[in-house]
């Protein structure tokens, strides 16, 4: 997949959220994950369907964390699914055979897992300390 840009628009320097993507995309951006974890579910279809306009114009595929639903509603290329979300299986009947389903692991157990469920590629971590999002004690600074 190459480069692949995770949006979160509180840490993006001022800059808005369609705005890094632009420029990313115009840098060569590979992939763009619409991630916005803290925002209301309508802010992030509103700032998915932006993002959905810059990456397909580009040929770039855009995936949705978490949300199956809004990945569905902006016709994204796909979605990211951690511990908390449905099973890639569920994401793929939802989205489509075609559709991109990244799975984020921190174990090998769970690396073997996702693959054996049909992900398409694996988010690994948390390598280093995150105050992005709560994560298990056991699943955090997992290191390289």
């Amino acid at each position: 997949m190459g480069t692949y840009l995770v949006t979160q628009s509180d840490r993006s320097g001022g800059r808005s959220t369609p705005d890094g993507v632009q420029a990313a995309v115009d840098g060569g951006i590979d992939v763009v994950q619409l991630r916005e974890k803290h925002a209301s579910a309508r802010d992030r279809y509103e700032v998915g369907r932006e993002l959905r306009a810059v990456t397909a114009d580009a040929g770039v595929p855009l995936v949705v964390n978490d949300r199956v639903d809004i990945a569905a509603a902006i016709d994204a290329d796909g979605v990211h699914l951690g511990d908390d979300d449905v099973p890639v299986s569920v994401a793929r009947e939802q989205l489509g055979e075609g559709a991109i389903v990244g799975r984020s692991v921190s174990t090998v157990a769970g690396a073997r897992a996702a693959e054996e469920a049909g992900a398409d590629y694996l988010g690994v971590g948390a390598v280093f300390a995150t105050d992005t999002k709560e994560t298990n004690p056991e699943q955090s600074e997992i290191g390289t």
